[in-house]
């Protein structure tokens, strides 16, 4: 949680890149690094595994094809930074059509509802994403009439 708050507060895309979920899937060395860093009376290795973690989401992050070019400036000028971010994590993630629920995004970035849920609220209120059922049962998909059409 720590590390959550103290990397957001460097810098907001944060808040949006998954680094728990890649700690998850290497639990172990995170284990392992604990254990050394204890033994060691020293935190190196932990901070060096915890720093590669880092390393590793934001590398997989700019991999992903930057698809806001996409957008019609009408849509993306009515969005801040993190929205626009925000954003394109869910046009890097989602297909077209492919429907959206709150369930699987606290799964796949392992990040609380009350994380997400704003940015969903804003994206829907300016008709980037359309929202489609009532409370638990809401889901959403991307808005096809905000991408400009290629001449």
């Amino acid at each position: 949680m720590w590390q959550s708050a103290i990397l957001y507060n460097y810098n907001n895309v944060f808040e949006l890149l998954p680094i728990e979920t890649l700690i998850y899937e290497n639990q172990q060395q995170y284990y392992e690094a604990i254990q050394v860093s204890i033994k060691n009376n020293s935190s190196t290795t932990f901070i060096e595994f915890i720093l590669d973690m880092i390393l590793q989401t934001l590398n997989a992050f700019a991999l992903n094809k930057n698809l806001l070019v996409k957008v019609k400036e009408e849509y993306l000028d009515v969005l801040t930074k993190v929205q626009q971010q925000f954003l394109n994590v869910l046009l890097n993630k989602y297909k077209m059509g492919q429907y959206i629920t709150m369930e699987n995004l606290t799964r796949k970035y392992n990040k609380p509802a009350a994380t997400i849920r704003p940015n969903l609220r804003k994206l829907t209120d300016k008709k980037i994403l359309i929202a489609e059922g009532e409370n638990k049962a809401r889901k959403y998909r991307i808005n096809k009439d905000i991408f400009e059409i290629p001449n």
